[in-house]
């Protein structure tokens, strides 16, 4: 099966933007694990939607799949510290 990788869309710093005295947010996507975790992030939203899409979905599997997500995501906040 071929996977469609999606580019990260942190491409920039948001240094530019924050008000004065608020300390800026290193880009994410400069940390060496960040498109590791963006790409299982990306592979767990497509088990979600493939999921979503049967014709009888299974509705633990289903909240297992989202649990996982929540997780992907949460690493990449992570990273944003």
């Amino acid at each position: 099966m071929n996977r469609l990788l999606y580019s990260h869309p942190c491409a920039h710093s948001v240094a530019a933007i924050t008000p004065k005295g608020t300390p800026a947010m290193t880009t994410p996507a400069n940390h060496p694990e960040f498109n590791q975790k963006w790409e299982a992030l990306m592979r767990q939203l497509e088990t979600v939607l493939s999921i979503a899409h049967e014709r009888e979905p299974n509705r633990t599997q289903y909240r297992e799949a989202i649990s996982i997500a929540k997780y992907h995501l949460t690493q990449l906040d992570a990273l944003a510290d």
